[in-house]
């Protein structure tokens, strides 16, 4: 018998929105507004969004509804939607390896996805994972130090802040645009 003492879990669905529209004002967002440097290797991120974005209110809602769902089903009590960003990413930028810090849950959604654009990959927690446990034949949940995860347009996927994440080059002449964001525990709910 075999049991799992400790599980990760990520939460992914495809949404239904208008990925065109979506992507067509994060790079008008791009022009007018200067990024920041973060985990970013090359590439653009915006500062948080702040105040009003009509074009993207489907995808905050979306962003609410499903990242309750997932705290509900890890006991962890309501999230609010704490704070969100914009990543353009074009030929070999990519993110560094990274958490979120002062946050219960993170997330990305993608809205414009080349082939080769560079898929989501979460590293195993444990920094003493050994060597003879990585097997370069086979990757598992058990024996991976990493573990990729594919990516397409309309993707979101969520996952614990704490949980260790980097994002792979884009190495497709297209720009890969993707919106990120953290949850926090609403303070304000007595469990």
């Amino acid at each position: 018998m075999i049991l799992d003492l400790f599980k990760i879990p990520l939460y992914s669905v495809n949404l239904n929105l208008d990925t065109q529209k979506i992507s067509e004002y994060c790079l008008l967002h791009q022009i007018d507004n200067d990024g920041r440097q973060v985990s970013n290797a090359g590439g653009y991120q915006s500062k948080d969004l702040v105040g009003e974005h009509p074009q993207l209110n489907d995808l905050f809602i979306q962003i609410e509804e499903h990242g309750k769902s997932f705290a509900g089903d890890l006991h962890l009590g309501k999230v609010l939607l704490d704070n969100i960003w914009i990543n353009i990413n074009e030929y070999k930028d990519h993110n560094l390896p990274h958490v979120h810090s002062d946050c219960a849950l993170s997330g990305v959604y993608y809205t414009n996805v080349p082939i080769n654009g560079g898929e989501i990959a979460f590293k195993h927690p444990s920094a003493y994972i050994k060597h003879e446990w990585k097997n370069p034949h086979i990757n598992t949940s058990y024996t991976s130090s990493n573990i990729g995860m594919p990516v397409h347009e309309n993707c979101l996927y969520i996952f614990p802040s704490w949980l260790e994440h980097l994002v792979m080059p884009n190495m497709s002449n297209e720009k890969r645009i993707s919106i990120s964001f953290n949850l926090k525990l609403d303070k304000r709910v007595i469990l």
